[in-house]
């Protein structure tokens, strides 16, 4: 069994007001302790310091995020890795970006967490075309960041017995 060791930092909206955001970096505090607690187990073999950032709706308006919130978010992540880097040199940092999220904040660590559901959220019951979809964006990840990607995520809904023509959600 690999474990994927994470601070609880899920789902920060940086589209939030700066009061809020700043509470958030109490839950950032945690590295050390996460890290003290399971440095020496052998099956720990990555830090996490984020699980599905975002800047607003994800997958809203299609437009690019404001960028206040991107650089928000920048600002909240990058010490976030160093502290890890610091504690920990023999390990790999990844985020776990959401679908539809900022791509600039993956490249801030070693490893690429994704979490991707194409056919719940986008593209309903169109397997093929959620399938050329994460190939395409799998790719330009890697050629984005040129580090390794892992989808730490992957799947859909479905309500059991329901298979309509043509396909919609949740079937």
């Amino acid at each position: 069994m690999l474990i994927i060791d994470e601070i609880p930092v899920t789902e920060l909206n940086f589209a939030d007001e700066d009061r809020l955001i700043a509470q958030r970096l109490t839950q950032a505090e945690q590295p050390a302790e996460m890290i003290a607690r399971d440095r020496n187990h052998p099956s720990v073999v990555l830090w996490c310091v984020g699980n599905e950032p975002m800047v607003g709706n994800p997958l809203g308006s299609g437009s690019p995020p404001p960028s206040k919130g991107v650089e928000a978010g920048s600002r909240f992540f990058k010490p976030l890795y160093r502290q890890v880097r610091l504690l920990d040199v023999t390990r790999p940092v990844m985020l776990v970006g959401v679908q539809g999220g900022p791509p600039v904040w993956l490249g801030i660590c070693e490893v690429i967490g994704a979490n991707r559901y194409y056919r719940w959220y986008t593209q309903p019951g169109q397997l093929q075309l959620a399938a050329q979809e994460l190939e395409r964006e799998l790719d330009t990840l890697h050629q984005a960041f040129g580090k390794p990607i892992i989808l730490t995520e992957f799947g859909t809904d479905a309500t059991a017995g329901v298979h309509p023509t043509p396909p919609k959600m949740w079937t």
